[in-house]
Order: structure tokens, then sequence, then C-alpha cells
């Protein structure tokens, strides 16, 4: 019984790791156990090639880079708080 209520406790405290389209529930990118998938090879291509842009106003949060790439640290946490906030629709998108 303790088992499940602290699976559910961390359920609850994870953080978002699916950013989902929401009409047709398709997954476009997932963090598995520190694991990024991309279901989108465009994007995927993209965010190895350029990454995300930072905003320069957050750029000293991530040691003053003007962009993160997926291949690094803090690819994810760039990945939602700039990328799909800003590209992608709000009313179409979001993290679960």
């Amino acid at each position: 019984m303790i088992f499940l209520c602290l699976f559910f406790i961390s359920l609850l405290a994870a953080e978002p790791s699916r950013f989902v389209h929401e009409e047709s529930g398709f997954v476009v990118v997932e963090k598995v156990n520190d694991q990024i998938y991309f279901n989108d090879p465009i994007l995927e291509a993209e965010m190895l090639k350029s990454g995300v842009a930072i905003p320069p106003a957050h750029q000293s949060r991530y040691g003053g880079a003007e962009r993160v790439k997926l291949d690094e640290e803090r690819f994810f946490e760039a990945f939602q708080e700039f990328y799909t906030t800003y590209i992608f629709d709000p009313t179409l998108y979001h993290w679960e």
C-alpha cells in the first residue's frame, strides 16, 4: 500500500515529459529516463543542427549560451521553456 501511494505521489510530482498535439494525440517529443525521443524527424534534425535559441535575458542561466543543442545537458529544459512556448500554438499542443 505504501509503495502504491509513493508511486502516485511521484507521478504527481513529475515534470511534464510528453509534448502532445491536442486533437490527434500525436506525441511530438517525450523524455523517458533522461532519453529524449522525437517522433517528428524534421524537428529532430533541426534540434540536432541548430538547437534552441535562448533569449538574451535568459542566457546567463545557460552559462551565457545563445543556443542549447540536443546533445547538451539542459536541452530539454530549454526546449520546454522557450521553443515550445514560442513556436507551437498553445491551443493546439500541451505538455503532459
